[in-house]
């Protein structure tokens, strides 16, 4: 299981799926070993990493690195 985040969690948002979206992300939840939850949100920082609008996840740790070598 990967180490948590320093960065608190602040909002929660609420979606709606249909049943077949939801049995199938109940399906990828159990084939990944991960709560629904967590699947929708990896998923969703997934998608705003491809398209930029969040940071990699390698740009944001070389970014870290160069900071503490400062």
């Amino acid at each position: 299981m990967a180490p948590r985040k320093a960065e608190p969690r602040t909002k929660l948002v609420s979606v709606t799926f249909t049943e077949d979206e939801y049995e199938a992300v109940k399906k990828a939840a159990l084939m990944t070993d991960r709560s629904l939850a967590a699947l929708v949100r990896w998923a969703a920082i997934k998608y705003l990493r491809e398209v930029e609008l969040l940071p990699s996840g390698e740009i944001a740790k070389e970014e870290i690195g160069d900071e503490k070598l400062v």
